[in-house]
């Protein structure tokens, strides 16, 4: 390795460092903002939904410079968030009845959970059908 990549590869995890630390000041601040604010009520679902993409955003930054030139590619992170933010807009709209909410959010988690293990699916099968088209092409 050359100086130069050294240097790029050392100030890139410097930067990822330095969005991840962003995400855990920002949960401990919105943690303390929400306590001070909420002392005896449940906080707006809005409220919470913003912290949540806040510091999830910090977590996307940080895991984009951190895998760049990886063979995770930042279009499929990226991808990945998007999906996690249209996800997460339906922890807006669930009704939960009053008692229950650990099990509903519990199963819309596993709605989350069960697109990813799809998505990579789709991946692997995509990959393997352009593997079969290279052999085809050359054989």
């Amino acid at each position: 390795m050359d100086e130069t990549s050294t240097l790029k590869s050392r100030a890139r995890v410097a930067l990822s460092i330095f969005f991840f630390t962003g995400f855990f000041v920002w949960s401990l601040y919105f943690y303390s903002y929400i306590s001070l604010t909420y002392p005896h009520a449940i906080p707006d679902k809005l409220v919470v939904w913003g912290g949540l993409i806040v510091a999830s955003s910090f977590l996307l930054v940080g895991f984009i410079v951190l895998l760049k030139d990886k063979p995770t590619k930042s279009k499929d992170v990226v991808i990945g968030f998007v999906f996690f933010f249209v996800w997460s807009l339906g922890l807006m709209a669930i009704p939960v009845p009053e008692g229950y909410g650990e099990g509903v959010l519990g199963i819309y988690f596993l709605f989350l959970i069960a697109a990813l293990v799809l998505y990579s699916k789709l991946r692997e099968s995509r990959k393997k059908t352009n593997q079969r088209s290279v052999i085809d092409q050359r054989g």
